[in-house]
């Protein structure tokens, strides 16, 4: 049996609307653009730094060493990278099914052009603040 799951929009002005969850509205490339191109790499990129500069070693109970160093840093590089590509992944999934909008800018050449740049910066500085914590 299938259930059905429902769920209550309340607009600005009070009204009420009851619609099914799976009546939902397609992703466009900018809404995706700016959650996930933005949005999530900001945040991975953010808690990437964090974890870079926190000190998972005290917490763990295990002595500072350099190679625990290194293997943090290169799993924290690791990790970021594969969310990028999942981020750039998932843009291009919504690209092939999404419809243009009339007089968009936003080409899907551009949103992938613009992650990849911010990745690279993020990166960048990442890689430059994981060295920095090392010394």
């Amino acid at each position: 049996m299938f259930l059905n799951y429902f769920v209550v929009i309340i607009g600005v002005n009070g009204s009420r609307q009851i619609r099914k969850m799976t009546d939902h509205i397609p992703p466009t490339l900018r809404k995706t653009f700016w959650i996930y191109g933005i949005g999530y790499l900001s945040i991975l990129y953010a808690c990437a730094i964090i974890l870079i500069f926190t000190p998972i070693e005290l917490i763990l109970a295990i002595p500072r060493h350099l190679g625990f160093i290194y293997f943090k840093s290169v799993l924290i590089i690791l990790l970021c990278g594969y969310g990028t590509f999942k981020i750039v992944r998932v843009v291009l999934l919504v690209a092939r099914y999404a419809e243009p909008e009339p007089n968009d800018k936003l080409t899907v050449e551009l949103v992938i052009g613009i992650i990849l740049a911010v990745a690279t910066v993020l990166f960048t500085v990442m890689l430059g603040l994981s060295i920095d914590a090392l010394l």
